[in-house]
């Protein structure tokens, strides 16, 4: 059947266990005894397919599943596990403290708009998140892992470091927001004057302070209060759904009028608003915008609010995602629950603030909106205070959680050593990492320091957009590349609805702020680029390695072998004799040349370096038949990673390949004959001069004829030769001056010319004169007029 799919009808037919000892019974009586050292044979003899029956692996897995996860207590399910997290971390500070007002701001029907759009972003996301979590087994790790294994190493540091500032950044937004609910809620009792920018520095601090203490302490407690927090906020949004509702009712909550204090010109004053129930009427009133109304909920706030500034400020209260895919190590099923439970946490949130769009628009008039900062509360039934309450406990629980989350993520990024610049954050298994949470406290008092809860959103908006871009961008790529590694079990996604969320991300990065938009995406850009550096030796077995192969697959296919002249570029294939000593150490007889060949590599041209091993007897049958022993491919394979490390100490960008024969002529026309692939071949041969030419005897006779017929399967195969004479060639190190002298004897087609050329392009060349040397055959030509002609040439 091969390695393809079982064709409709097929059968699997159970064979007993005496089948198969007759089957092997028959082979061990073959009169070709000599096959059982193949690798192909285990050492009983058993051929690689008669492994365990399959049944029993399966059986096998699923019972160690099952016991691994009855030792974790059973794993959560959807509810517990990804809806409950996954709302609590969308439902934030934005809703309470600034939905009634920027529905004042912008008017039902474009308030409407602006949550539609930022919870279609999210929408689209979770879709490509679902796909992107689902593509193979999900472990422990988190969404970091989840992501960085199925986009690669370096798209998976850059998106990864972006959610990490995302998270601290919105721990400070989560502390900002308790700071306000805390002075409404006691404002005789603050440090500094109430509603002032250094009241909220301050009071951040301290609280930021005393959280630090409490996630590098009492981290199980912050995992198991996740649920006490999501109940007070459930408790909250009902308070003000009833609220909204029923409308103001006489002894119970607020009235129909109330006062608010406000800050005008420098001095608090209050005014007076009101409010009523659904049947107010004033959705009419309310439902266009109201940019040039005057707010004075936010003194301090000179921003010239439109549609776009206001996106950018509510964008944040739609984030939050990927919290059920965090805790994917404690799901029972995780390919299941991730994907359902976060597209209804997102969309039963999403409809929670499209109703509190309509309610806040009905309930109250747009100078009440606009002038109670806390309207929230305000409605709620039946006492303010709950929702106050609720909404200082719900951030602090918030805040909690994202500086948690992002400790962790650091310490997983500094660990993947992507990112060598960050090794000092990762945490030793068991640890707390604590250094990243003392980065991410820094981050956070950097964004405290701003101030505002409005200047701070928007940072952040940019943040997540950024990271939804890559993640839609990523699912895109992925599903049109259609790598078999590709195969995500979440069904629900196309290639072109993760393109069309990849295209809005960026829509609404450029419309908040072009300066910011290129900024983030050179930043992403440049963790990408130091991230790809830096991850060679990453073998995560993810999607884009298949992207690449697809890339060069296609381009390799598109290539004209019959290049034009001006296209023609020395291709090297470097002919070098080499011996694998016991110890698999790689010994190349004629190094030298390998520095030549670095130095040419100004031609940006393929390299191919070629070593011919000889073989011992003893890696042959001795009936002289055509099977190798056991260990030869494990020699071949030493002879392979020795080659690469001998091609990295000498700077040469290209490949390196062993032939293990016991012929040294039959492995050069091996090599001259089969290295490269389609337009990639090589066009040049580069081979030292045999340093015993002249040796009399047998030995000087074998190396002469070894050499020539080099040269002459260089010519049939149509190939530049080029001979290295000498053992002085200089080395990497060497800055040369002087002159390159060129004597053009015979017509070459100008390879001669180009040598030096190359050469100069190297910093051991770049000070050196190139002086051309010809003959003139004839009598009659005129020196003057030749060297005319060759300085045109």
């Amino acid at each position: 059947m091969g390695g393809g799919d079982l064709e409709a009808g097929s059968q699997v037919v159970p064979v007993s266990h005496d089948s198969v000892e007759e089957l092997n019974g028959q082979i061990r009586s073959s009169a070709d005894k000599h096959l059982y050292s193949l690798e192909g044979l285990d050492s009983d003899g058993q051929l690689w397919h008669n492994r365990e029956a399959t049944s029993k692996v399966v059986r096998r897995h699923t019972e160690n599943a099952k016991i691994a996860m009855e030792e974790k207590g059973g794993g959560q399910g959807m509810v517990f596990g990804v809806v409950f997290p996954t709302t609590a971390n969308i439902l934030g500070v934005l809703l309470f403290l600034r939905l009634p007002w920027i529905v004042g701001k912008a008017g039902v029907l474009q308030a409407l708009g602006l949550v539609a759009v930022c919870c279609s972003c999210t929408f689209i996301t979770t879709l490509s998140l679902s796909a992107v979590a689902t593509n193979g087994k999900i472990m422990g790790g988190g969404s970091y892992f989840l992501i960085s294994r199925s986009l690669g190493p370096a798209l998976g540091a850059g998106v990864g470091l972006c959610f990490y500032m995302a998270n601290s950044i919105g721990a400070a937004m989560y502390f900002m927001g308790t700071v306000e609910a805390w002075e409404i809620a006691f404002p005789d009792a603050q440090i500094l004057e109430a509603g002032t920018v250094n009241n909220v520095r301050v009071t951040g601090f301290l609280i930021l302070a005393v959280a630090l203490v409490v996630v590098s302490l009492g981290i199980k407690f912050v995992t198991r209060a996740g649920t006490g927090f999501l109940m007070i906020v459930f408790l909250t949004i009902l308070c003000m759904f009833l609220g909204c509702l029923i409308g103001p009712v006489d002894g119970v909550g607020t009235g129909s009028t109330y006062e608010v204090d406000v800050t005008i010109d420098d001095a608090t004053e209050a005014i007076e608003v009101t409010w009523a129930g659904v049947a107010g009427g004033y959705i009419a009133d309310n439902f266009g915008p109201g940019y040039d109304e005057e707010q004075l909920a936010f003194p301090t706030d000179t921003t010239e609010y439109s549609f776009i500034a206001l996106m950018a400020l509510w964008f944040p209260a739609c984030t939050g995602i990927m919290a059920g895919s965090n805790r994917s190590a404690d799901l029972k099923d995780p390919g299941g629950t991730i994907p359902a439970g976060t597209l209804f946490a997102q969309g039963a949130t999403s409809i929670c603030y499209l109703c509190f769009v309509l309610l806040y628009g009905a309930v109250a008039p747009r100078v009440t909106l606009l002038n109670d900062k806390f309207f929230a509360a305000s409605s709620a039934f039946p006492l303010k205070q709950m929702v106050i309450f609720g909404v200082m406990a719900s951030t602090i629980g918030a805040g909690l959680t994202s500086l948690l989350s992002g400790s962790r993520l650091l310490s997983a990024i500094a660990g993947d050593g992507t990112l060598p610049i960050l090794r000092f954050f990762a945490a030793s298994p068991g640890k707390e990492p604590r250094l990243a949470l003392l980065a991410s406290g820094v981050l956070c008092v950097l964004a405290l320091a701003v101030g505002e809860l409005n200047a701070v959103a928007p940072i952040l908006t940019m943040f997540f957009l950024m990271c939804y871009t890559c993640v839609n961008a990523s699912c895109a790529i992925l599903v049109l590349v259609n790598d078999p590694n590709w195969r995500p079990t979440f069904r629900y996604h196309h290639w072109a609805i993760s393109v069309v969320g990849a295209v809005l991300c960026v829509w609404m990065m450029f419309a908040i702020s072009p300066m910011f938009a290129l900024l983030a995406i050179v930043f992403c850009f440049l963790i990408f680029v130091y991230a790809a550096h830096n991850s060679h030796s990453v073998k995560w077995g993810d999607g884009f390695q298949g992207m690449k192969f697809q890339l060069a697959r296609n381009v390799l296919m598109k290539m004209d072998l019959t290049q034009h002249t001006k296209n023609w570029r020395p291709q090297l294939l470097v002919v070098t004799g080499a011996s694998i000593s016991e110890d698999s150490s790689l010994k190349i007889d004629d190094p030298e040349i390998l520095s030549f060949a670095s130095q040419l590599k100004g031609g940006q041209g393929i390299t191919i370096i070629g070593g011919v091993c000889s073989s011992q007897s003893s890696d042959f049958f001795s009936d002289g038949g055509p099977f190798m022993c056991s260990n030869f491919r494990q020699r071949i394979i030493d002879g392979q990673n020795e080659m690469k490390k001998v091609m990295q100490e000498n700077s040469i960008a290209g490949f390196g390949r062993i032939v293990y024969t016991d012929d040294f002529s039959d492995g050069l026309m091996s090599l001259v004959q089969m290295s490269g692939l389609g337009a990639f071949q090589p066009n040049c041969v580069l081979a030292h001069w045999p340093q015993g030419w002249d040796t009399p005897g047998q030995q000087g006779q074998d190396q002469r004829a070894r050499f020539l017929r080099l040269v002459q399967v260089a010519v049939v195969f149509q190939k530049v030769m080029m001979i290295a004479k000498g053992s002085s060639f200089p080395a990497l190190s060497d800055r040369l001056t002087g002159n390159v002298d060129i004597w053009w004897i015979v017509a070459d087609g100008g390879i001669l010319l180009l040598l030096p050329f190359l050469l100069k392009k190297h910093k051991v060349w770049a000070h050196c004169r190139t002086r051309l040397f010809a003959v003139a055959e004839e009598v009659c030509d005129d020196p003057a007029v030749v060297q005319r002609e060759l300085e045109t040439y």
